[in-house]
């Protein structure tokens, strides 16, 4: 199936468990992948007519991804990632998508590149 990506949408946001993460907040990455199983959209054919009313506008996704990322705030990155995914579900033609937030910079000893979530999710 194809599917619409994309990819490190970047935004500063204040989610965390600690009380300085959601008052200081920090920078956040976030992948999406976005495919449709009812023909609402169809990447062929748009493709075929170079007509953007026939596929889904990634602008958009975007502006939902920073709106939720920017304007709320959550302890777990888990309950951003499911916000995320159920808002483009709901607001957009897709059936199904996929969620990876990055906490770039995440509060532990260890220097690792980021600590994060993926996940599925779809309409029946």
């Amino acid at each position: 199936m194809d599917k619409i990506v994309i990819d490190a949408i970047q935004f500063h946001g204040y989610h965390g468990v600690s009380v300085s993460e959601r008052e200081l907040g920090q920078k956040y990455e976030v992948d999406i992948k976005v495919g449709t199983t009812n023909g609402a959209f169809n990447l062929k054919t748009a493709g075929q007519k170079d007509d953007l009313k026939l596929t889904l506008d990634y602008a958009q996704v975007v502006d939902v991804v920073i709106e939720i990322g920017t304007q709320h705030s959550y302890q777990l990155f888990e309950t951003l990632a499911n916000k995320i995914a159920q808002s483009i579900l709901h607001q957009f033609s897709a059936t199904e998508v996929w969620v990876r937030v990055k906490k770039l910079s995440p509060p532990i000893e260890a220097e690792v590149n980021f600590a994060g979530v993926e996940i599925y999710r779809n309409k029946p």
